[in-house]
């Protein structure tokens, strides 16, 4: 077992010193670390895209690694080590993940519609009575967000993101998803509600509370910039390119329902962009 790459961003983490923590969950794809302030790391395995401060190893599955959880983890420049084992980071190649420019193509409010009209022919919400009352519920606080951008009201703003945060259920809430996708918006240098992304930064602090903490901490790598390359991916197809097939479906195999959510934000912020350049 290798390390393949790692983010930049947490290259330059360990330049400042050693991580330590524990294995805070292991999935098949991915393996979460929890460090000593609370802060959140991943691995990832060699068939998983790029992530936010995550290290891709030369592993197909976590199932028959090495890594158990609550196992304690050291995390160096040089390597990352736990009982018995030692996996060297020197040859790991660096990535990173940015954002593109807010630069819209004249086809782009055409993509959000065919999207949308996919979504709403593909729901991969369920039909159970909860399930149907969580995505109202859904649409509803979205639509009171996208109201206050529009009116640029930012006490709306507020109280509105804090109702999406943690509706739902699942390892990351459908309306934290939401509000992720909005924040890929957000994030992009130059678009027009780019100043209100600072506003996020009242919403996490309620975020912490009110949802668990892989999808806290999903929100707090959004608001910080860092998403995974698929996310990035079809944010650059959606706003440049003229067929975006392959990445809307990369982001809708994100989950049960986690991906079309993310969609779902992605578009409502994005077609008020456009709108508001009309």
């Amino acid at each position: 077992m290798e390390a393949l790459k790692i983010h930049d961003a947490l290259d330059r983490l360990l330049t400042q010193g050693p991580i330590r923590g524990q294995v805070h969950s292991v999935f098949q794809k991915a393996l979460n670390i929890i460090d000593e302030e609370n802060h959140l790391y991943t691995l990832l395995t060699s068939e998983m895209d790029d992530g936010p401060l995550a290290v891709t190893l030369s592993l197909k599955s976590f199932e028959e690694s090495p890594f158990i959880k609550d196992q304690r983890i050291l995390m160096t420049r040089e390597e990352i080590s736990i009982p018995g084992h030692r996996i060297p980071l020197e040859n790991a190649s660096r990535f990173s993940l940015l954002f593109p420019p807010y630069d819209p193509s004249p086809w782009c409010y055409r993509l959000i519609q065919e999207t949308e009209n996919i979504l709403e022919r593909e729901n991969q919400h369920g039909d159970s009575p909860y399930e149907r009352a969580v995505e109202k519920l859904l649409h509803e606080r979205l639509m009171d967000l996208t109201d206050a951008f529009q009116k640029k009201d930012e006490d709306q703003i507020l109280s509105s993101s804090k109702k999406l945060i943690g509706l739902g259920p699942g390892l990351t809430p459908s309306g934290d998803d939401v509000l992720l996708g909005m924040m890929l918006v957000l994030n992009l240098p130059g678009n027009p509600y780019e100043k209100y992304l600072p506003l996020f930064d009242q919403v996490l602090l309620e975020a912490r509370d009110e949802t668990n903490l892989l999808s806290f901490h999903g929100l707090a790598r959004a608001r910080e910039g860092f998403v995974r390359r698929n996310l990035l991916d079809f944010i650059k197809a959606i706003l440049r390119d003229k067929e975006i097939e392959k990445e809307r479906e990369q982001v809708r195999s994100i989950g049960h329902t986690s991906g079309q959510d993310i969609l779902l934000g992605v578009l409502s912020l994005l077609k008020i962009c456009l709108e508001k350049e009309k």
